[in-house]
């Protein structure tokens, strides 16, 4: 019973219990296959072995790193919560001045689900998709370690390699596809947030307390949000890149730098127009100029990543997703496109929005001659059949 508060306790409590419960149904699912590997579990009282102790010290940076977007929205959500208005507070004092707080009553739940929205295509294909290549990029970063004389693996395993000559093709040629790849479903699924956002929004949270014009202020937010899917996209995979390489310092500097530029945009920006959606801008300015900052410098470490032949796939991507928007834009104007406050009706918008951005993106893709399917995993060869 949700309408007691018993009953929401109890809830929270189960769904508490459920993730427990989920998380070591995951480690189980993947013991069989570790078995038919070979691999076993077994006691080791001397487990502080070097290689361990460097596991340890490249996962600390890692840790950090990888935490950059959860600490980012955490920031938003705090500094929601101490400039947004409430029951008899609506100004403070700084300095000697009386400022109005920027943001309304409930900015910190809004932007929770403006979060909520964009990072579900995040969560599902980009980190997937970095997830399935990042085992490619550590074999071929390791063919790389084992063609080093061995006078010098010593001196090679204490730093990240830094030199062009060491970085083979495979390694570069992965990387290349699994940019493309990740542009291939972080620009549409930019695109496709933008258009689908005021309907999904209502069709999802607009009942209760829940308001027209909070439906409206989420949809704003996550529309800019959603500008940045790509570069959340790319960030995955140009991080799993540096890792391969055995640099996880790069990505946690980048990571400090990529808070600082967001707090810097972002809090200014509370004062104007936008207020509370000014969180998504800053969060969007410091992620895209992370993501090709970072490419840029992975290019001139790696002695060039041949990314001139990913600009002609990139531009079709591009011009597919800009054809997926305007005709998104253009059906809502025509005579029986739906329209009404009513859960059936957003529901509709929503399925007609995203049919027509998928076919036309697809299509826009296949017209222009590119190969649609080798964006999408397959499933893995037999070792008979890649030998």
């Amino acid at each position: 019973d949700l309408h007691s508060d018993a009953g929401q306790v109890a809830a929270v409590r189960w769904l508490s219990y459920s993730v427990i419960v989920a998380g070591a149904l995951q480690v189980a699912m993947l013991l069989p296959s570790l078995r038919a590997v070979g691999f076993r579990f077994h006691p080791s009282f001397h487990f502080w072995t070097p290689q361990v102790r460097r596991m340890v010290t490249l996962t600390i940076p890692v840790a950090l790193s990888a935490a950059v977007l959860q600490i980012s929205v955490l920031m938003d959500k705090g500094f929601a919560f101490l400039l947004s208005q409430g029951p008899g507070r609506s100004v403070f004092h700084l300095f000697g001045h009386t400022l109005t707080y920027p943001m309304a009553e409930g900015a910190t739940q809004r932007l929770n689900w403006a979060q909520f929205m964009y990072q579900f295509p995040l969560g599902v294909f980009a980190i997937a998709l970095a997830t399935a290549i990042f085992p490619k990029l550590s074999a071929d970063a390791q063919d790389t370690e084992d063609s080093i004389a061995p006078e010098q693996s010593n001196s090679h395993l204490r730093k990240p390699y830094t030199t062009s000559p060491r970085v083979p093709d495979g390694f570069k040629t992965i990387l290349r596809h699994g940019v493309e790849a990740s542009l291939f479903i972080g620009l549409p699924a930019s695109v496709g947030m933008i258009v689908v956002c005021h309907p999904a929004v209502a069709l999802l949270f607009q009942h209760g307390n829940f308001t027209a014009e909070d439906t409206k202020l989420v949809a704003l937010s996550t529309a800019i949000y959603s500008a940045a899917i790509w570069a959340f996209s790319l960030q995955q995979i140009l991080n799993r890149a540096y890792y391969a390489l055995h640099d996880t310092t790069t990505p946690l500097i980048w990571g400090i730098v990529n808070l600082t530029i967001n707090t810097i945009i972002e809090i200014p920006l509370l004062w104007t127009g936008l207020h509370e959606a000014g969180m998504a801008v800053g969060t969007l300015v410091s992620f895209a100029i992370q993501a090709i900052v970072m490419l840029w410098m992975l290019d001139r470490r790696c002695g060039g990543l041949h990314l001139r032949q990913s600009a002609a796939p990139i531009l079709k991507m591009l011009i597919a997703s800009t054809l997926m928007f305007l005709a998104c834009m253009s059906i809502q104007y025509l005579p029986h496109y739906p329209s009404g406050s009513h859960k059936l009706t957003w529901a509709i918008q929503l399925f007609v929005l995203m049919a027509v951005g998928g076919l036309v993106y697809f299509g826009a893709c296949a017209v222009m001659g590119m190969n649609v399917m080798e964006h999408f995993p397959r499933r893995r060869k037999s070792k008979a059949s890649l030998k």
